[in-house]
């Protein structure tokens, strides 16, 4: 697989490096000019390619308007989709990586254990962003950590299925105090731990969630990855 990944640009196609790398993708073409590929255990697929007419040809070749879930890096692949998925919505996001070899130092301390299929329903109740299919598949993989104050949940953070970093919550009657900081930070060690990088997309408005990347020491790409579902 390295040949494929090997021109790809380590910060911006983090996700495809990733879903190649752990070998839970088909890739469905490759050339000099791009990849396009599907990762099944998110079941997203995922296009990076500077040709943009490029890109439209595979989409068009793999009848891209059944398709659930996709990310491309240029607006007009994502715009092409738009018009072929009506009832799609689109989300502007940047890439973050973390592109150290240790993890981050968290100032503070949390009780952090691994969330169960008994953790659902508390999860569901501050997060509505995923459905309750792969939040339940999620915590069956053992993806999301919670965060305590001895007995008592603060908030959780964990991993998408097809790997990136999200999902990050502190609870309202618990921010400000550096949790979210400390959850990141240990779900980094985490990913570390099992010689991945760590990355995330953040939604392009999102100025808090850039900022905290930042303050963790990720790096952000300079240009947007596209999703659409």
């Amino acid at each position: 697989m390295e040949i494929l990944y090997q021109n790809l640009n380590r910060l911006e196609n983090a996700g495809i490096r990733h879903a190649l790398l752990r070998g839970t993708c088909d890739v469905l073409e490759h050339s000099e000019q791009g990849i396009f590929l599907y990762e099944r255990v998110g079941r997203a697929h995922m296009l990076a390619t500077d040709e943009p007419a490029l890109g439209i040809e595979w989409l068009r070749a793999h009848d891209a308007e059944k398709f659930r879930l996709i990310a491309v890096n240029q607006p007009q692949i994502a715009d092409w989709l738009g018009e072929k998925m009506p009832a799609s919505r689109q989300m502007r996001c940047y890439t973050a990586a973390y592109q150290q070899p240790e993890p981050p130092a968290p100032a503070g301390e949390l009780h952090i254990r691994k969330a169960g299929l008994s953790d659902l329903p508390l999860v569901l109740s501050h997060y509505d962003l995923v459905d309750e299919d792969e939040l339940r598949e999620g915590l069956r993989r053992g993806n999301l950590i919670i965060g305590q104050e001895e007995d008592t949940p603060v908030g959780f953070i964990g991993e998408h299925l097809e790997s990136g970093m999200g999902m990050l919550t502190v609870f309202p009657a618990f921010r400000r105090r550096g949790y979210a900081q400390i959850l990141e930070a240990h779900l980094i060690a985490r990913i570390l731990a099992r010689g991945q990088q760590p990355y995330c997309h953040i939604e392009e408005r999102n100025a808090p969630s850039l900022a905290l990347q930042r303050k963790l020491g990720l790096d952000i790409s300079e240009r947007l990855v596209y999703w659409v579902f």
